[in-house]
């Protein structure tokens, strides 16, 4: 309802206007000339009356809400991921941009200018009998330069000539886990390949070209390794355990039911994974929700293996 001192405003205004009457001369029932009908308070009177009226709809109409954006999160309501932040981790994954890479093929002569071979390592051997290994981790430091710029400069190339090693081979050079800072402890050896370019300590497309040029100036074969068979812990898993579209089959994810969760690792985060023990293993594979254990896993000599659980991941 509308305010009491705005009626009591208005009712003054009103009150403060003078009389309306017809111009002297004219009949009361009869019409005035065009130029003349309308004398010089009407404007007044009628502005007054379309303000009272709008201060009317105004007070009694219900109150304005504040128009909610459909594209920021808004609060703990909101029970599934950021579809913008979605979108970027597609980009950034392994599999959203092989669509992208395989355009680069797919209608080129690439595909018969550059055929698959069967493994040959004697040839390989014959070609350069003594190879040196590098790991970027190993050669750089706060402030130095990458693997591949170190690799390449004058001094460098001198060493390595006078090692008399006639391949190179730089790995791990694919970018890793590291760069998501979840785990850090588990990813500093660069082994948990997440994308496709190379990772910073390896050094830059264009860093790579030039150390291959100089290697071969030097009659010398440079090597790196390729994509492994499992990744780390980056996009393509974070997109994986939000089960978008093909990602989940990627890797061999399995959704635990809300009424397991007590009997599980307690984890910090949801991207913080700590391994199952024996008998949570056990436990869920009585429930058939995960297989039996390989024999590999329970082997006390082999790599820390087997199932690990995340925290809980808003899909």
């Amino acid at each position: 309802m509308p305010n009491r001192a705005v009626l009591r405003t208005i009712v003054l205004m009103l009150r403060s206007l003078p009389a309306f009457r017809p111009l002297s001369g004219l009949p009361r029932a009869a019409a005035a000339p065009l130029r003349s009908t309308m004398p010089p308070v009407a404007p007044v009177l009628l502005l007054t009356l379309s303000l009272a009226l709008s201060l009317l709809q105004t007070g009694c109409g219900a109150p304005q809400t504040k128009q909610k954006s459909l594209l920021l999160p808004q609060g703990p309501s909101i029970t599934r991921a950021d579809p913008g932040y979605m979108q970027w981790l597609e980009k950034q994954s392994l599999l959203g941009s092989g669509a992208e890479l395989a355009r680069v093929v797919s209608g080129s002569q690439l595909g018969w200018r550059s055929p698959t071979l069967p493994p040959d390592p004697d040839n390989l051997l014959r070609a350069a009998d003594t190879w040196l290994l590098v790991h970027p981790m190993a050669l750089i430091a706060d402030g130095t330069p990458s693997a591949f710029a170190i690799l390449a400069q004058p001094r460098a190339q001198e060493l390595l000539r006078r090692t008399g090693a006639r391949g190179l081979y730089v790995a791990p050079s694919g970018g890793a886990g590291a760069i998501w800072a979840y785990d850090r402890s588990a990813t500093l050896t660069g082994d948990d390949t997440i994308q496709h370019g190379f990772s910073e300590a390896a050094g830059s497309d264009d860093e790579f070209l030039r150390l291959r040029r100089l290697t071969d100036n030097s009659r010398m074969l440079l090597g790196t390794d390729i994509i492994p068979a499992a990744t780390g812990m980056g996009p393509d898993f974070f997109l994986a355990a939000r089960n978008v579209r093909e990602y989940p089959g990627a890797y061999c994810l399995v959704e635990i039911p809300r009424d397991m969760w007590p009997y599980m690792p307690a984890s910090a985060s949801e991207w913080q994974a700590r391994p199952l023990t024996r008998a949570q293993h056990d436990l869920l594979a009585e429930k058939g929700l995960l297989p039996a254990s390989l024999s590999r896993d329970l082997l006390s000599w082999a790599r820390p293996g087997g199932w690990a659980v995340t925290g809980e991941v808003r899909g």
